[in-house]
């Protein structure tokens, strides 16, 4: 016999011994062989309760010998296998689709209701409804007109006329410092908030439960000493691309959408290489945007014509004209409740 004759039959000789290549890779051919040695079928393709394995002598025989009957026998099982997982998935119980009531105006009561029982875990105090010979109860109600679009918010006796009311305005709260405006407003928020995310009921005119978030009511709620902070520490970055991105964000957080900023009139001047009144920024692109704004502001001198005054001299003239085509002018005359 030749050399020729030899060297075919090294070629077509059956098995894994005797692949062309086995003496390129010696080391994995005897793994594969003792993987093999005294296997069974079952112990190479799966476990109990498991479907069909890669092992290791599995994956070489799919790129060696894909005709090994071991590596059929795996196929067959995987198809078998994925059969059975859709079969099983399809005999799940199906979701079944929530239908939803009909969507009708809020009962404004219920929503008191609501705010009443937040307001301690929000405040960690209870609310005092007559505080201030009810001033609070009527700043809530008036509040819940105004979100709920609702014709008694113009009969509200803390409409201060000095600004024409209208649904398109914003709203600015005056008041003396410690009379509820802050602790009443952020509860509103925090419900809000809460309801947008989870499954909080109130009742509709006509008794049925609703889900809270169907009547899209959240708003943003910011301290101005904390806008402050933000814009300070988005500009403190010192590569350019990263400043630019991080105040770009901030823009997009204050000066659009449906804001509240508390305590205005309080916060100090930005530091950014010198002194930038980021509020006046803020206020005056919320403006130009026609973006809904909430304003609390606690009294300079003695009654909202003073602090405008002073809202004047802190942020320009043209700030000050341009506020009484933003705001509705609430305004209490209660004094501190802080004890």
């Amino acid at each position: 016999m030749d050399n020729r004759t030899t060297q075919k039959q090294e070629q077509t000789a059956p098995g894994l011994g005797s692949q062309s290549k086995d003496n390129e890779r010696p080391e994995l051919v005897k793994t594969i062989k003792d993987l093999l040695a005294g296997k069974k079928e079952n112990d190479l393709l799966s476990k109990e309760n498991e479907g069909p394995i890669m092992t290791r002598a599995i994956e070489y025989l799919l790129i060696k010998n894909p005709e090994h009957p071991y590596v059929q026998k795996y196929k067959e099982l995987l198809i078998k296998y994925e059969n059975d997982f859709d079969k099983m998935i399809d005999s799940l119980p199906k979701k079944q689709e929530v239908v939803l009531p009909e969507l009708k105006p809020m009962k404004a009561k219920s929503l008191y209701d609501v705010f009443k029982v937040n307001f301690p875990i929000v405040n960690r105090k209870e609310f005092d409804e007559k505080a201030n010979n009810g001033e609070a109860e009527a700043l809530v109600y008036t509040l819940i007109a105004y979100f709920l679009k609702r014709k008694s918010f113009f009969n509200s006796p803390l409409l201060n006329k000095i600004s024409v009311p209208s649904f398109d305005k914003g709203i600015a709260i005056f008041g003396e410092p410690g009379i509820g405006k802050t602790a009443i407003l952020r509860t509103f928020y925090e419900i809000f908030k809460y309801g947008s995310e989870n499954p909080l009921l109130v009742k509709d005119i006509e008794g049925t439960d609703q889900l809270l978030r169907r009547y899209d009511l959240r708003f943003k709620y910011n301290s101005v000493d904390e806008v402050v902070k933000h814009y300070e520490a988005a500009n403190r970055h010192s590569k350019d691309a990263e400043r630019d991105y991080h105040l770009s964000l901030f823009y997009k957080r204050y000066e659009r959408g449906f804001n509240a900023f508390d305590d205005l009139l309080s916060e100090d001047m930005a530091k950014n290489y010198g002194s930038v009144d980021i509020m006046k920024k803020i206020l005056s692109e919320r403006y130009v945007n026609q973006a809904r704004t909430i304003l609390t502001l606690n009294y300079y001198g003695d009654d909202v014509r003073s602090t405008l005054h002073e809202f004047k001299t802190r942020y320009g003239d043209r700030m000050h004209d341009r506020f009484y085509e933003s705001y509705n002018v609430l305004e209490l005359q209660g004094v501190t409740l802080r004890r």
